[in-house]
């Protein structure tokens, strides 16, 4: 009875993260469609790059919070889950642990995972400072209250993209705790796995042909 509720809660943890990966997946299409659509009128409204700044640092911080939580879901299956089903079914839900294995192994895998996680990186956080620094180089007025309004917007942008950035880094130290945490305590498994193995008795060499004994 009770691997039933632990798979049912499994199928209702791995719904959520299908979830939340195409909430992060929409939240990607929305800050391309965006981008496309302000650039386009650029030329005109110089000021829509400022906006275009804060709604992509806004994306990025959308995106973090989704992300956060399939990791935390991940390490709830890896660290509760798993050992539970674990003690009935050896070797299921082995998934997050070989995951991170594979990725601190320095295989291809690892390279593979590095490259995602540079270009999500690019498409949220490298966007917004090299807005903030198109609209200041195409601005000729900063005088006046005109040029008042447009040193606070640059400013406000500025700022929430450093506070996005910031978050950004306390994500990456949290699931790098994480993954370490899931990786070290698979490496303590199989060292206790190991441990309470029967060993095998030595077996006895196979006596010599005939036509080799003295």
């Amino acid at each position: 009875m009770s691997d039933d509720v632990y798979l049912a809660e499994y199928d209702a943890l791995r719904a959520e993260i299908l979830q939340r990966t195409q909430i992060g997946n929409g939240l990607v299409t929305l800050e391309i469609a965006a981008l496309g659509a302000g650039l386009s009128t650029f030329s005109t409204v110089p000021e829509v790059l400022i906006g275009l700044a804060a709604v992509s640092s806004i994306l990025w911080l959308l995106w973090i919070d989704q992300a956060s939580q399939v990791w935390k879901i991940a390490f709830y299956m890896a660290q509760h889950l798993a050992p539970r089903l674990q003690e009935r079914a050896p070797g299921a839900l082995g998934w997050e642990q070989f995951l991170r294995q594979f990725d601190q192994g320095g295989s291809a895998g690892r390279a593979v995972t590095a490259r995602i996680n540079l270009y999500m990186t690019l498409v949220f956080g490298g966007v917004p400072p090299l807005l903030l620094i198109g609209y200041a180089v195409n601005t000729d007025t900063w005088t006046g209250s005109e040029g008042a309004f447009r040193i606070v917007a640059l400013v406000a942008g500025t700022g929430l993209w450093l506070f996005a950035a910031s978050v950004y880094r306390n994500f990456r130290t949290a699931i790098a705790n994480l993954d370490r945490t899931i990786a070290d305590r698979t490496i303590a498994d199989r060292a206790t796995e190991a441990a309470d193995a029967p060993e095998e008795a030595p077996r006895d060499a196979p006596a010599a042909p005939d036509d080799l004994r003295p």
